[in-house]
This record gives structure tokens, C-alpha cells and sequence, in this order.
């Protein structure tokens, strides 16, 4: 199987800033590809430009982290962003991530800024994607829920050092594994090595 796969990114770029991005052309974007282990990265990159350069079979979105507890974030932005995204690429499948909410220690969870905790944060990213993918026919990959799932074995794959909001090493696997059985069916803790 041959995997080419490329991240268009800008950090904690929300779906509202994508789509202002994709109305006006914007060069703003940081490239990584690897195409069979040859590994590059780049600048200046347009979302238009990357979705019609080959034909991707997958096209995965996100909310930014600080706004996915936020339903009315995701419209109309979203929305903009997929139409784009079936107009250049028609072919691919538009999956979305949902993200995790952040580790007990930053600041804006309870009693912060946002006035909700962890738990209350994570349930509102989950209700929030949901209501978005569902009815637009996407499929979701659960790493919020994954994350959820390792804090209730003890375990916190998220933060380290002073970064609270981001996945630590072991969240960066368990990461690796959801998307891998999210769009590959492959469950890493079973399949041989």
C-alpha cells in the first residue's frame, strides 16, 4: 500500500480563519509530507493549491482546540471549508478529528477563564462535533474519546513541562493508533508488528 500524506497546518488555526484562508488565496500555510518515507517540509503553501495537487482519498479537518467545546464555532466556517474541499477534491473523504480537552492544570479550566473542567469540556467537544459531522455525513475520529478513556485508566496523555493543551508522547501514539484504526481499520494493540 502506497501512503502519501501531507499536513497543511498553521497552529491553533480555527475552521473561520481556514476558511478566510480559502476565500483569499492565503500563502499561510506550513507543509510536511511524507511520500514513502521521504519526508519534506515547506512554506507558503494555499489549501486550493495542495487539495488539487493529487488526487487525496482522505481529507481530514479539525476545530482549533480552544474553540471545540463551542458549537456555534464550527458554522459557518466548516461548512465553507468542506465545500472547498469537495469542489477541489471531490474524491477524497472529509473525515473530522475531534480534539481533547485540555489537562486539569491550564489555567482556563475550572474555576479559569471558562468556567467548565476537564470532563465538562471534553463532553462539550464531543456533543459539538457531533452535531457538526452527523448531519453532514462525516466520519469522526474519536482521539478526544480515546483520550477520555486513558484518563479513566489513570493515565494522562496530555501536557507536559508547562504545556497543558497539546499531547505528551504517550498521547501522540494512542493518537497514532485511533487515526490508524479510524481510517485503516488496523487496531495497533492486536496487528503483528
Amino acid at each position: 500500500m502506497r501512503l502519501d500524506i501531507a499536513s497543511l497546518y498553521i497552529g491553533g488555526c480555527s475552521l473561520e480563519r481556514h476558511a478566510t484562508n480559502i476565500l483569499f488565496n492565503v500563502h499561510a500555510y506550513l507543509v510536511e509530507r511524507d511520500n514513502e518515507g521521504v519526508f519534506t517540509k515547506g512554506q507558503g503553501a494555499t489549501v486550493g493549491e495542495w487539495l488539487a495537487k493529487e488526487p487525496w482519498d482522505v481529507v481530514t479537518i479539525q476545530q482549533a482546540s480552544p474553540l471545540s467545546w463551542q458549537p456555534e464555532t464550527y458554522v459557518p466556517w466548516g461548512d465553507q471549508v468542506i465545500a472547498e474541499i469537495r469542489r477541489l477534491a471531490p474524491q477524497a473523504e472529509i473525515v473530522f478529528q475531534e480534539t481533547w480537552s485540555y489537562n486539569k492544570k491550564d489555567a482556563r479550566l475550572s474555576p479559569g477563564k471558562w468556567g467548565i473542567d476537564q470532563t465538562e469540556m471534553y463532553a462539550r467537544i464531543h456533543a459539538a462535533v457531533a452535531a457538526f459531522a452527523e448531519p453532514r455525513g462525516l466520519r469522526v475520529i474519536p482521539t478526544g474519546a480515546a483520550v477520555q478513556a486513558a484518563r479513566a485508566r489513570g493515565e494522562e496523555p496530555v501536557g507536559s513541562g508547562g504545556d497543558h493543551i497539546h499531547l505528551n508522547r504517550a498521547g501522540e501514539a494512542l493518537q497514532a493508533r485511533v487515526w490508524l484504526k479510524a481510517l485503516f481499520g488496523v487496531d495497533a494493540a492486536t496487528s503483528p508488528r
